[in-house]
């Protein structure tokens, strides 16, 4: 009597199980949308209760119920075939054994099988950031005269290095095909130093449309011997997301959708430091001598919003996936810009500040590999993209128009208004690798 309640047991749960509870026990214990190569029939989801094969084949489920047993029902079998990597179910009658396809993991202390309710993960992530376009020439050498100035320095002079950071994240498994997820990445810093210098002292900044106006430049900043520009950048980003997971019925393929909110945080500042040393003045014919100017900017995005996504994961062998996700988001940006201009003509520096909130809009994209060589440890590699779009950087909010600065060549000469003001109309590119390791139970 009592194997024929086990039989019919085993037949409704086999005739009521869709596609999405199945993957339960399997597709859904990867952080990555966790999919697993298909099992074979008569193989599948762990011993016991569940059986050598509670796919989608009741016979299967039978042979699955015979070699586990009511008392071990997650024993015997193996783990679930729909787990990665296990694969079909593993050797049969082997108690405690997660060893599904093969894969030789034995005597692991009689963990029971099923979902993994908790994954965590950590990465090292090594990004570059990019600039695009042309940028803002700075400095030229020589007068520009009536042709185009011969910039040898602008706002994107600066190189910068694929610098370390990190991302961590947890998921919470909230059913079958539903997950809740938090990843926070930081740690990412970008800075580098370009130094421009002239031993015949003809320098010419943007200050004076390099040498134009006034004729021969300010005092300050024109014919110049050494121009230094400093670029920092900081990255910050954390959000938090809602899944919903689904699968092919060859369980070869599965993915996700995703949608929840994100914040990221921007932090940049330029420093251009432009020294004048001693020398004989051909223009105005005086003895020249040591002077600067310097001028820092600083800009911050904060922004908050709401982003949408997709992931697609194939497995490609037992063990081994690849996949690939894409994020979008818009979000509200709260731009700052604070500059300090100092010179030597000038009484006192001159402060400046400006507040902007817009939109921003975000893209997020990444391919990656994945490999699970532990029944809970899984190793990851990729390359991601995240782009932004209608930001303040540093070098988009250099203010090339002069304040007026007193000197034998700067007045009474009529120059553009110095509007103080953010932009926030500029792009930052990061792009790089990604390797670290997923635990879940």
């Amino acid at each position: 009597m009592r194997v024929w309640l086990h039989i019919l047991t085993v037949l409704i749960l086999t005739g009521s199980m869709s596609v999405e509870t199945c993957q339960a026990f399997g597709l859904l214990d990867s952080w990555a949308g966790g999919n697993s190569c298909p099992p074979a029939a008569g193989r599948g989801l762990g011993g016991g209760l569940l059986g050598g094969g509670l796919n989608f084949n009741p016979m299967a489920s039978l042979q699955g119920l015979a070699s586990g047993g009511v008392a071990s029902p997650c024993g015997r079998g193996g783990y679930p075939a729909a787990a990665a990597p296990f694969g079909p179910g593993g050797p049969p009658n082997v108690p405690n054994q997660w060893a599904g396809g093969g894969s030789g993991y034995a005597n692991l202390g009689g963990t029971c099988c099923g979902p993994h309710w908790w994954d965590f993960m950590a990465q090292a992530v090594f990004l570059k950031r990019e600039f695009r376009g042309n940028g803002q020439g700075l400095m030229s050498e020589g007068i520009r005269g009536l042709a185009p100035p011969n910039i040898v320095q602008s706002t994107q002079s600066n190189d910068f290095n694929f610098e370390p950071g990190f991302k961590v994240g947890g998921r919470y498994q909230m059913s079958a095909v539903h997950s809740l997820e938090g990843i926070y990445m930081g740690g990412l810093d970008w800075d580098d130093r370009d130094v421009v210098t002239s031993t015949m002292h003809d320098l010419y900044s943007a200050f004076s449309d390099f040498g134009n106006s006034p004729f021969g430049g300010f005092e300050d900043s024109d014919q110049a011997s050494i121009s230094t520009l400093d670029y920092d950048s900081e990255l910050d980003s954390a959000e938090v997301n809602y899944r919903r997971v689904w699968a092919l019925q060859d369980q070869k393929t599965s993915g996700s959708l995703m949608c929840g909110f994100r914040y990221v945080r921007i932090d940049e500042s330029l420093n251009h430091r432009i020294d004048v040393l001693p020398h004989f003045d051909p223009i105005s014919m005086v003895n020249r001598f040591s002077e600067f100017t310097d001028y820092n900017i600083q800009t911050t995005n904060n922004m908050f919003g709401f982003q949408v996504g997709a992931e697609l994961v194939s497995c490609l062998s037992e063990g081994i996936f690849f996949g690939g996700e894409f994020k979008g988001g818009l979000f509200a940006n709260r731009a700052e810009q604070d500059s300090i201009l100092d010179s030597t003509t000038l009484t006192e520096a001159i402060n400046e500040a400006s507040r902007d909130v817009g939109a921003s809009f975000m893209t997020d994209a990444n391919v990656f590999l994945l490999w699970q060589f532990h029944p809970m440890w899984k190793m990851r590699v990729g390359y991601e993209v995240l782009f932004f779009s209608q930001v303040a950087t540093a070098g988009g909010n250099y203010n090339a128009n002069p304040p007026n600065i007193n000197g034998p060549n700067s007045f009474p000469i009529p120059m553009p208004l110095r509007v103080v003001d953010v932009d926030d109309h500029d792009t930052a590119l990061y792009h790089g690798f990604h390797l670290g390791v997923e635990f879940g139970w």
